[in-house]
């Protein structure tokens, strides 16, 4: 649509230069340099369009997504406590006072990408897919202000007896003994825990029985990627578009631009590659215990995919969002699965960010 515009200002500027222009011999020079360039832009168009990516590019354009998920609960407005799970609309999970205790992270691979060929249109925008291990919320007609009590005092209870069991061994044992200070410090995190614990149920005793309990689930992205110095950068996103029922995620960098060194692929309306030889931009090992997203680079792996569209690349070496590209190395979806989200799918998510 864009490329349009451009055809269609590039035309009616020429139109008016014609018209204000006297004779026919430099009307028909004006005409056959319209002409050539507007031949040009729809050359530059049909090249990029059909250009296959380099390994280089393939690798430029992958970028790691983290995302952090929270639950908060609201007492009269204002955000106090936190908790990471519910547990059938019965119990909170890790109820604290610490939003970093009740937050779960996980990661997945990702690509930029730009809306229009030619023109310069990523504006740091990355299409990947959220993971899957999200934190379960509450029910809307949960009870969320009994429920906050029942955690809290069934935590002051296994708080309490913890710390009897590990006063007793700190009494009857010594500096001397294997592993006292161990022990030690273990019996000031639990002090420490029973302390903020007791906060939380003062908390609760002092807003009285009309307090407004709400809860609200809360997630925020970051851009994981190395610079032109291979430097690690961490660059917080916004959420622009989704799509639940394809697990797409659309976001842009805070700021609004790429990254320096960044390579966007464009996802066309149309899908293309069927069974045959494919290449993923994969983060090798992402989200594998022990391997932290900043410690694995982006290698292109090779792999194979069959007529009904099932792939043979395994999660750990290219994860959920991986760019897929053909042998040729043209661009044709994220890695879903043993499967792929298309690009024509992933086009649509531009689509949902206009309508916001």
């Amino acid at each position: 649509m864009q490329v349009l515009r451009i055809l269609f200002v590039i035309s009616h500027g020429i139109k008016k230069l014609l018209d204000i222009m006297p004779g026919k011999r430099h009307k028909k020079t004006i005409l056959l340099l319209t002409v050539g360039a507007l031949l040009a832009v729809v050359a530059a168009v049909a090249v990029s369009l059909l250009l296959p990516e380099s390994a280089r590019g393939m690798r430029r354009c992958a970028v790691v997504v983290e995302c952090e998920e929270w639950n908060e609960v609201s007492i009269n407005g204002i955000p106090t406590l936190y908790f990471l799970s519910a547990d059938a609309d019965t119990a909170l999970v890790r109820l604290t006072l610490h939003r970093d205790t009740a937050t779960h992270r996980h990661w997945s691979a990702g690509c930029w990408v730009g809306e229009w060929p030619v023109i310069p249109s990523c504006h740091g925008r990355i299409a990947t897919l959220e993971a899957h291990g999200g934190t379960p919320a509450l029910r809307a007609k949960a009870d969320v202000g009994a429920l906050c009590r029942k955690a809290v005092e069934q935590k002051l209870a296994t708080l309490k007896g913890q710390s009897a069991e590990l006063a007793y061994y700190l009494r009857v044992h010594g500096v001397q003994d294997e592993g006292y200070q161990q022990v030690a410090a273990l019996a000031r995190r639990v002090e420490q825990d029973y302390t903020d614990c007791r906060r939380m149920r003062e908390i609760l005793d002092s807003v009285g029985a009309k307090a407004r309990f709400t809860t609200a689930h809360r997630r925020s992205f970051t851009a994981i990627y190395r610079d032109t110095a291979s430097h690690i950068r961490r660059t917080p996103c916004t959420l622009l578009a989704s799509d639940a029922a394809r697990r797409t995620l659309l976001l842009q960098t805070a700021d609004g631009t790429t990254p320096s060194g960044a390579h966007a692929v464009m996802p066309l309306p149309w899908n293309c590659g069927g069974k045959g030889e494919i290449r993923m931009a994969g983060f090798g090992g992402l989200g594998v215990r022990g391997l932290e997203c900043d410690t694995v680079g982006v290698s292109i792996v090779a792999g194979r995919r069959s007529a009904d569209g099932i792939h043979d690349i395994p999660d750990i070496l290219a994860p959920d969002g991986s760019a897929v590209f053909t042998a040729r190395g043209l661009f044709i979806g994220l890695k879903s699965g043993d499967g792929m989200v298309p690009r024509a799918d992933l086009r649509r998510l531009f689509g949902k960010e206009a309508r916001r």
